[in-house]
């Protein structure tokens, strides 16, 4: 969660404590307005109604201010999480032969890392809103009526902050349970778009049987978490808010200043929202769990390391043939075959190979080794181009206008293409074959064929 703080969240604060500030001078002016009214003193009633005023009008100028950076916080906390991924899962295609891996973290991905960054700013913002306004109060009400306020609300935040820790560790399973049904869902979501679009039925009715079985499970996990948090916070609530009660009852009672009762009834409403504000905060807390569980998701996403060791495990070399420039070479481990590579300047490397046999996990263990020194492309990767999100095209004049671009802009020392010819007729075959043959005479060329004969 440190990526959260940064020089935009500074700002939020500062605009918050000035709203508060506001709102807290607006609690002052109501008291000495209770005051003037009961004493009859028209300057001092003018005066502060002046103020109240004021403090109600000007509290809109911060506001917009924390939700103007609030907004630049969830851009910067975004580009922070790019940023780990990008360094943790740089250059590790490997990942994709444990599907499940692949598909749970392509999931937090593509639908965790934005709204749980927006969901955390937007949930924190109201978290410091509300705290401040419980402080600030306090202290005015201290301040203006009786400073015995302040050890009666620290009474009442000790017996809080103690029911809630009580209650923590329920909230905090309650709620990494409720995360990783979430995360499956998603990944299941991922499939709905092409098996609309496609269009048979027995996909689309496996699909949703799935769909509603595990957002009926989501449905269960919602209902207990949120019963929890319910019942603990109502229990929080009323046991927090007797010594308050208590004690403004006590007061009453004792004063007989005309104006100090005055006071106590004119801010009661003050005091009742006090009140519903630390249940707000109770509730926030326990809501706290959620986000730092949503968070650790995401960056427990980023550690792929597991899977690296199994990966070449997939490939059967006894199953796949390695031609260079047309003629056979002798290939039996991926240690040889990432010698002999490195030891080749340029030329054209063809694997092929029966179905399942790993050709295309031998590019993923040489893309790994290689780095930066090779360009991967397989029709599986749903790579960023320059005009990607431009007007569409069919796949095959995609896959033509792709690879041109790799093959002219892409500088580096290995081309590695996977099943390049997949969705491409004979003549488009024909023309990036040839192609392909003029830029090997500069550079390396390996690539998977989906037609070897060609």
């Amino acid at each position: 969660m440190s990526g959260y703080v940064n020089r935009y969240s500074l700002i939020v604060l500062i605009f918050c404590t000035i709203e508060q500030g506001l709102v807290a001078l607006s609690t002052v002016s109501t008291v000495e307005l209770g005051r003037a009214l009961s004493g009859g003193d028209s300057n001092t009633l003018i005066f502060w109604s002046f103020v109240l005023v004021v403090s109600l009008l000007a509290v809109f100028i911060p506001r917009f201010g924390y939700q103007y950076f609030i907004e630049l916080v969830k851009y910067r906390v975004f580009e922070r999480y790019l940023e780990v991924f990008e360094r943790k899962i740089y250059n590790s295609p490997y990942i994709m032969k444990d599907k499940s891996l692949y598909s749970d973290r392509k999931s937090v991905f593509n639908n965790e890392v934005w709204n749980v960054v927006t969901y955390s700013c937007d949930y924190m913002l109201d978290v410091v809103l509300t705290l401040m306004n419980i402080i600030f109060n306090v202290l005015v009400l201290s301040i203006a009526i009786d400073v015995k306020f302040i050890p009666v609300y620290l009474l009442t935040f000790a017996v809080v902050l103690l029911l809630i820790t009580a209650f923590r560790k329920k909230s905090d399973l309650l709620s990494d349970i409720l995360q990783k049904s979430g995360i499956k869902l998603n990944s299941i979501v991922l499939f709905g778009f092409d098996t609309l679009v496609c269009g048979n039925r027995y996909n689309l009715n496996v699909w949703k049987e799935s769909i509603n079985y595990h957002i009926s499970e989501v449905r269960e996990k919602i209902f207990k978490r949120e019963s929890f948090v319910s019942v603990s916070s109502g229990a929080i609530m009323f046991c927090g808010a007797l010594p308050i009660i208590i004690f403004v009852y006590i007061l009453f009672r004792s004063s007989s200043n005309i104006g100090e009762r005055v006071a106590l009834i004119v801010t009661l409403p003050r005091q009742i929202n006090m009140i519903q504000y630390i249940n707000v905060m109770i509730v926030y807390i326990f809501g706290i769990s959620n986000i730092l569980v949503r968070n650790k998701t995401i960056l427990k996403s980023t550690d792929i390391i597991d899977c690296k060791s199994d990966c070449e495990t997939y490939i059967q070399f006894n199953l796949i043939k390695i031609l260079k420039n047309s003629k056979s070479i002798e290939i039996k481990n991926m240690k040889k075959l990432s010698e002999f590579i490195q030891k080749e300047k340029n030329g054209r490397i063809t694997i092929c190979g029966e179905n399942g046999s790993g050709k295309s996990t031998i590019l993923a263990v040489l893309k790994e080794k290689l780095g930066d020194d090779a360009y991967l492309f397989s029709q599986c990767l749903n790579l960023y181009f320059d005009g990607s999100d431009s007007d569409s095209k069919s796949s095959g004049e995609e896959v033509v206008i792709k690879l041109e671009n790799i093959l002219n802009k892409v500088y580096v020392k290995y081309l590695l293409l996977d099943e390049w010819d997949a969705n491409l007729d004979k003549y488009n075959i024909s023309i990036l074959s040839s192609k392909i043959n003029d830029v090997a005479k500069h550079k390396l060329i390996i690539e998977v064929r989906h037609r070897n004969n060609e």
